[in-house]
């Protein structure tokens, strides 16, 4: 019998993160509502490219754009550490 190693820790691990849906929702929309007030800063143009840094005391982030549309998005929180190293203006 050849078993795969990631569905035992699957099944070993069932049940280990549950999500409240009710909070779900309103976590993604206070996180997606921070990144959009964060202060933008276009870090790079070329010929039909954009690159934009999105920063707050709370979040950083980045989004890319070609030929007027958006082909890249990332965004994460700031860990406390990093707001103790870098101050309340993001990195």
């Amino acid at each position: 019998m050849v078993r795969n190693y990631a569905e035992e820790l699957i099944g070993e691990k069932a049940g280990l993160f549950v999500l409240d849906e009710e909070k779900v929702a309103p976590a993604v929309m206070d996180f997606l509502k921070k990144l959009a007030e964060a202060r933008e800063v276009r870090t790079a143009t070329g010929d039909r490219t954009e690159t934009h840094l999105l920063e707050s005391p709370e979040v950083v982030g980045e989004y890319a754009l070609l030929n007027g549309r958006i082909i890249h998005a990332i965004g994460t929180r700031m860990a406390k550490d990093d707001v103790e190293r870098h101050g309340t203006k993001g990195l």
